[in-house]
């Protein structure tokens, strides 16, 4: 297991420790710019969570919970995961393809979230420029491309 440490400087929490286990082949740590990575999610439909001051107060706590938290071994939360899924690997797409129809291959569809979208919104509500995710190694020159981001922070 390894671990990345955000540094936050905010008045209130310094920093929040991420776990990731890059035992899993393919995948890899990207910084991605969140008003980036924000805006993407709303021009893609993607679902993203509203602005954290509109969730519930037990949502809210056990989000930012777990951020404080996350500086205590063994209390380290996950890095969200992102991938990218294209209009192309649709069963529209896969039909277009069967009746031999023109498919545009890299129209970007939406980006699929496995975990972290809540703290990835909370990083972003609270200012942070960069937030730390894992994406596979076919997804991570695309979001990097289009987030502005790179592999180290």
């Amino acid at each position: 297991m390894q671990y990345t440490t955000l540094t936050l400087n905010l008045d209130f929490l310094k920093s929040v420790r991420f776990k990731h286990d890059f035992d899993k082949a393919g995948y890899n740590l990207l910084w991605l710019d969140s008003q980036k990575l924000v805006a993407l999610c709303k021009d893609q439909n993607t679902p993203m969570v509203p602005d954290s001051r509109l969730w519930s107060t037990d949502r809210f706590d056990t989000v930012m919970s777990g951020f404080i938290n996350s500086n205590r071994k063994g209390y380290e939360l996950p890095l969200a995961q992102l991938h990218l899924n294209y209009k192309a690997e649709g069963l529209i797409s896969k039909a277009k393809r069967k009746l031999g129809m023109k498919v545009q291959e890299d129209a970007l569809a939406y980006i699929g979230f496995s975990d972290g979208r809540h703290r990835i919104r909370l990083l972003y509500d609270l200012g942070v420029k960069r937030i730390p995710v894992v994406a596979d190694k076919v997804n991570q020159e695309k979001l990097i491309e289009l987030t502005s981001g790179s592999f180290e922070e």
